[in-house]
């Protein structure tokens, strides 16, 4: 599970008064030195953070499994060997009781692992059970929840989670649903902080026809390889980053900097298994500039929850990158049938793409379906017999989002299946026809399909005035005092995908520019420019078309562009203003971008057909044309198109499979874009 947690700084209390801020306090962490790793409770499950204090659970009944209760040290408390059996579809009451200490709130939750992905938290996994006021934990007191199994339950055992929380909403204290964390947030704060409490693993079997589609495949590939990164930052880490690499040289786990939405103080926790060693965490730490000295990263790994590394990085007026290996030999961990990895989407179209992922076999399958869809479920599709590491996929709805799995065969080595690499999710880019124009009606709110790339100062409004209204406007100005950097000398933004371009289409946009202290001046020639790209694959590549330079002249100006050469194709614009004299200080807007002047598309003529991929009852059509967006029609050989003994597919792209066709059989396939 990977996880981020807020303690910022503890809010000491006791149960008396109100909270009083306290300074967060850590452990000492020592080197231990090369050890040899085992699955060690609670994994492949995370772990409790130590809470503010231990207040005990002291039974719990599920049916006919009764668990009693009486450590009231340990935070997190092992009953995996007590075993409930459940059925799906059926229900079953869970009661529990706890200590309170006093006259004082406990809440209960149960955190159920249905779909055994060793989350505690997913979508329909968790159950509040109920509070208790005032109990010693041995008396009446008690609260409960009916839990029915849902009918996607996966068979076979699985992890249930049980917490105990104080609160006190009286105070602003209310229950933070997290199965890591006994805590509580505080939203007068905006913040979350410790509690009291304690949680209580115990284990229930799953009665279900749905089997687990992500079997261990590898024996190895246990508990004993999961890396667990925790990274505790008892400052602020917005000039802070991390990798964990692999032995590839891959960034399997990363993250950072850490901005304004992070508070002071506060933890990451991130998992992977390893199976590429060996492995090191990269820490790097930019305090060159900020002069603050506030980003301190505590950090430790662990291999099935024993302590490879540990210390401290941090940095001053200076760049500090640090590499450190970890140290225990994850050669057993190599699996014998790797899973691919980096899955990619290439030669996006508008119903279509290409899926494509890094592996040494030669064999895959896909699981794929509706973001979201339950792996195993009816919802999804299974394609077997891919030979190589890309499959196309076409024909698809243009307005659904879709996930994908991806898995090696590795049967003709006697080494079974892979685990399978993902989810990856896809969605189509949103598209546009021309004619098409943009003049900003909505006052701040961004059109669909916009986007910032970089700055953080655009503004969609009046403030530049211009002839009907709103613009899109930001502000160029930079300027270095004894280190402190401030301004942005680069701001720009995408609009969204326009096409297919009509024959006789042409592309303009109105632009601004006026020195921000001195109105009605205009920056000087050369001071700065404005450079437009296109992107004629839904913005995964661009190229430059023109670079307008700042000339020194008042008003709105115009900028058009024919696109003769981008009839047929789908273009999307990227806007980015440079500022190249920092001695100036202005102000640039964006108005009426447009596309039109066309009439209609042209007749492409397509060039060549041809077929691979030919399998018993599949076969892959490459289609040769200047178009992109094509109707094909096919049958048996000597059938006549439009006679309604064919198939008929109306949209299709370049590439295109034909399916559940009927072996040994001659088909006439007929294309026209």
């Amino acid at each position: 599970m990977n996880e981020i947690t807020f303690p910022d700084f503890i809010k000491n209390r006791t149960r008396e008064t109100k909270r009083w801020l306290n300074w967060l306090v850590f452990c000492a962490m020592f080197f231990i030195g090369q050890v040899t790793v085992f699955a060690q409770f609670p994994a492949p499950y995370c772990n409790v953070s130590e809470p503010y204090g231990v207040e005990e659970i002291t039974k719990v009944e599920f049916e006919s499994l009764i668990i009693e209760n009486t450590n009231d040290s340990d935070v997190l408390l092992d009953y995996t060997s007590e075993v409930a059996n459940v059925t799906v579809g059926e229900s079953y009451a869970i009661t529990v009781k706890g200590n309170t200490s006093g006259d004082y709130e406990n809440e209960y939750l149960a955190f159920i692992d249905w779909n055994q992905n060793g989350v505690l938290d997913d979508a329909g996994e968790i159950y509040y059970i109920g509070l208790i006021y005032n109990s010693s934990g041995y008396d009446s007191q008690s609260t409960s929840v009916t839990i029915t199994v849902p009918e996607s339950a996966l068979a076979g055992e699985t992890r249930i989670r049980i917490t105990k929380t104080y609160t006190a909403p009286e105070w602003w204290e209310f229950l933070n649903e997290d199965p890591c964390w006994i805590s509580i947030f505080d939203p007068d704060w905006g913040e979350f902080y410790d509690s009291y409490g304690q949680a209580l693993d115990f284990t229930l079997n799953v009665d279900s026809e749905n089997t687990n589609p992500n079997p261990d495949p590898d024996p190895q590939q246990g508990e004993g390889c999961e890396i667990e990164v925790n990274l505790i930052f008892p400052e602020y880490g917005d000039v802070t980053e991390w990798k964990l690499i692999d032995g590839t040289g891959g960034v399997v786990l990363s993250g950072g900097p850490y901005d304004d939405d992070y508070p002071s103080a506060f933890s990451v926790n991130e998992t992977t298994i390893a199976v590429n060693p060996p492995y090191s965490l990269e820490i790097i730490i930019d305090d060159s500039w900020s002069w603050f000295c506030d980003n301190i990263v505590n950090y430790s790994v662990t291999i099935g929850g024993v302590q490879d590394i540990s210390g401290t990085v941090s940095a001053c007026e200076e760049l500090v990158n640090e590499s450190i290996p970890l140290i225990a030999d994850l050669t057993d961990c190599i699996p014998d049938c790797p899973a691919p990895v980096s899955l990619t989407a290439n030669n996006i179209t508008v119903n279509g793409f290409t899926l494509g992922w890094t592996s040494d076999g030669d064999a895959f399958e896909i699981e794929w379906g509706p973001q979201g869809f339950d792996q195993g479920s009816d919802e999804g599709d299974i394609i077997s017999n891919i030979t190589s590491s890309a499959y196309d996929f076409s024909d698809l709805d243009g307005t659904q989002s879709y996930q994908f799995y991806v898995r090696r065969d590795c049967s003709e080595e006697d080494d079974g299946m892979s685990a399978w690499t993902g989810p990856f999710n896809f969605s189509f880019p949103l598209v546009t026809p021309s004619p098409w124009h943009e003049g900003f009606v909505e006052e701040d709110e961004w059109p669909d399909g916009w986007n910032v790339i970089v700055g953080d100062e655009w503004y969609i409004d009046d403030s530049i005035e211009s002839l009907d209204g709103n613009n899109l406007n930001t502000n160029m100005y930079f300027f270095d005092f004894f280190g402190f950097q401030f301004g942005q000398k680069e701001a720009g933004f995408t609009s969204i995908n326009v096409g297919p371009i009509l024959n006789g289409d042409a592309f303009s946009f109105s632009y601004f520019l006026d020195e921000d202290y001195n109105a009605g001046n205009i920056p000087g020639a050369g001071s700065g420019n404005i450079v437009v790209e296109f992107s004629t694959d839904f913005g995964v590549t661009y190229t430059e078309i023109e670079i307008i330079e700042n000339n020194g002249v008042a008003g709105w100006q115009e900028f058009s562009y024919e696109l003769d050469d981008y009839v047929g194709e789908y273009v999307k614009i990227k806007i980015t203003v440079n500022l190249i004299d920092y001695d100036y200080d202005y102000n640039v807007a964006f108005d009426e971008f447009d596309i039109s002047g066309g009439s209609s598309l042209p007749c492409l003529e397509v060039t060549s057909v041809e077929v691979d991929d030919i399998t018993e009852d599949n076969a892959t059509l490459q289609i040769e044309s200047e178009g992109t967006v094509f109707e094909i029609e096919y049958g048996e050989a000597g059938f006549t198109p439009g006679d309604a003994t064919g198939t008929n597919i109306p949209e299709a792209g370049s590439t295109y499979v034909l399916e559940d066709l009927v072996a040994q059989t001659s088909y006439d396939v007929y294309v026209r874009a």
